[in-house]
C-alpha cells in the first residue's frame, strides 16, 4: 500500500500527453514563501495564519472571482512536465522499486517550473521523505542531469556552484526527465539506506523514470520514423542503391527474355516443317526452284547458365537510434541528435551515444544482417549509462 500525498497542479493531462511551456501564475493574494528555503509553490497564504504577535490574520474581503478561479477558466500553470497520470504511476513505480529491496521512501515527480506534479509516501515511511525528495529533484532539474552527478561536479565548478539555490538538497536520488533534448522536469526519491548516500534512492529514481517514459504517446514512434531524413545517405561516399537504374535493368532483361522466346518458339516450328515426311506418291515429280530464299536457320539460344544474370542486391539494414537528450555517431561519422533513423549496409556497425550534459558516452558494436531493422536505445539517466538492442 502507498500513503497517497500527492499534490496536482496545473493542468491534469491526459495519460501520456505533457503540458505547458510556462511558470504558474500567481495567486491574486500574491502569497509569498516563508524563506529562500521554501519549496517552489509552497506559498504562505496572507490571512488565516498566526501573525507575529500570536493573533490569526483576519480574512480580507474576497473578490468578485473568489478565492480562485471559477470553473472553466484558463489554467493556472502551463509548465511543461509530466501529466498526473505519467506522475502518479512514475512515483509509484518508484516507491514498488524500493519496497521490494526493503526500503520505504517517499518519492516526488515535479514540472519545468519545479513545483509538484506527484507526491507519494510508502506505507509506514517518514512524511518528510518527499520534501527532500523534491529537493533533490530541483537539483537535477536545475544542473539537467542526476543529482548523483552534479554531487561530484558542482562543487569542483565556481560556476555551476553559484546556481545552487538554498532550497535544494545536492545528493543523489533524483534524476531528470528529458523530451526531445528537453528537461521538461524531473523525479526524485528519499528515504533508502545504504552508501554512498541516494545510490539506492536514485535507482529507484531510475525505475520511476522508466516507467513515465513508458506511458509516452505513442506519436513517438512517428517522429523516430520522421526525423532526420537526410541522415539515409550513406556517410563516406557511399554509392545509395539506384532504383530507377534497377527498375530500367529489369524491364530490359524482360523484353529480351520475350525475344529469346518467341525466337525459340520460330526455331521449333521450321524444324517441325522441315522434318515432315512428304505426301507418298508413285511418281517423281519435278519441283520447279523456288524463288523464295531457302529459310534462314534460326539462332539457337545458349544454355541459361550462359545468360549473364544481374548481381543479386542485398537488402540494406534500418538501425533506429532513441535516447533522450543524446547525440549519437556510427562507424566514426556523427549522426547528430536521438531520435533517428538510419539505412546501413549489412555487417557490423560501431555505434557510440554522448550525453553532452555530463559529458558522458556509451558504445556498443552489433551486425547488422540484410534487410535487418534493429533499435538501439540508450540510456543515461541511472547511476550507469546503458543500451539496450531490439532486433525485428
Amino acid at each position: 500500500m502507498i500513503k497517497q500525498t500527492f499534490i496536482a497542479i496545473g493542468i491534469v493531462g491526459a495519460a501520456g500527453n505533457w503540458v505547458g511551456a510556462a511558470h504558474a501564475a500567481d495567486s491574486v493574494f500574491h502569497d509569498k514563501p516563508a524563506s529562500a528555503q521554501s519549496l517552489p509553490a509552497d506559498n504562505l497564504p496572507p490571512f488565516g495564519m498566526l501573525d507575529e504577535h500570536g493573533k490569526l490574520v483576519p480574512t480580507p474581503p474576497i473578490p468578485a472571482g473568489g478565492l480562485h478561479r471559477g470553473a472553466g477558466s484558463p489554467p493556472e500553470s502551463s509548465a511543461r512536465g509530466p501529466s498526473l497520470s505519467q506522475s502518479l504511476e512514475g512515483a509509484r513505480a518508484a516507491i514498488e522499486a524500493c519496497s521490494g529491496a526493503g526500503f520505504r521512501v517517499g518519492a516526488t515527480v515535479i514540472d519545468s517550473a519545479g513545483e509538484a506534479r506527484a507526491m507519494l509516501t510508502a506505507d509506514g515511511s517518514d512524511g518528510s521523505h518527499v520534501f527532500v525528495a523534491m529537493r533533490k529533484a530541483l537539483t537535477a532539474l536545475k544542473f539537467k542531469m542526476a543529482s548523483s552527478r552534479a554531487n561530484e561536479v558542482v562543487p569542483k565548478d565556481p560556476a555551476l556552484l553559484a546556481k545552487v539555490t538554498p532550497n535544494m538538497f545536492v545528493e543523489g536520488g533524483a534524476l531528470p526527465i528529458v523530451v526531445a533534448h528537453e528537461v521538461v522536469g524531473a523525479i526524485g526519491v528519499s528515504g533508502a539506506g545504504g552508501a554512498p548516500i541516494g545510490h539506492q534512492d536514485e535507482l529507484c529514481a531510475a525505475a520511476g523514470l522508466r516507467k513515465i517514459e513508458s506511458l509516452r504517446p505513442a506519436a513517438r514512434a512517428s517522429e523516430v520514423d520522421a526525423v532526420a531524413e537526410p541522415l539515409e545517405t550513406p556517410p563516406r561516399g557511399e554509392a545509395p542503391v539506384a532504383r530507377k537504374g534497377v527498375a530500367l535493368f529489369g524491364a530490359l532483361g524482360a523484353c529480351g527474355l520475350a525475344v529469346v522466346a518467341f525466337l525459340l518458339g520460330r526455331a521449333a516450328t521450321t524444324e517441325t516443317r522441315a522434318t515432315a515426311s512428304p505426301p507418298p506418291s508413285r511418281a517423281p515429280m519435278a519441283v520447279a526452284p523456288s524463288a523464295d530464299p531457302p529459310p534462314v536457320p534460326a539462332p539457337v539460344a545458349p544454355p541459361a547458365t550462359a545468360n549473364p544474370v544481374a548481381p543479386a542486391l542485398t537488402a540494406r539494414s534500418q538501425l533506429v537510434l532513441l535516447g533522450d537528450g543524446t547525440v549519437v555517431s556510427v562507424d566514426g561519422v556523427p549522426r547528430g541528435g536521438c531520435p533517428a533513423r538510419l539505412t546501413l549496409e549489412p555487417g557490423p556497425h560501431s555505434v557510440v551515444f554522448s550525453f553532452p550534459p555530463t559529458g558522458e558516452s556509451k558504445g556498443e558494436s552489433l551486425t547488422l544482417r540484410g534487410g535487418e531493422r534493429a533499435t538501439l536505445h540508450a540510456d543515461f539517466t541511472g547511476a550507469t549509462p546503458t543500451i539496450r538492442t531490439q532486433a525485428r
